[in-house]
C-alpha cells in the first residue's frame, strides 16, 4: 500500500549505514 514510505525508509537506512561505514 505505502510503497513510497517503505522506499523512503530504506533510503534513509542506506544513508545512515553509509555514514556509519564512513565514520568507522
Amino acid at each position: 500500500m505505502c510503497e513510497r514510505k517503505v522506499y523512503k525508509i530504506q533510503y534513509l537506512q542506506n544513508l545512515v549505514g553509509f555514514h556509519l561505514s564512513v565514520n568507522k
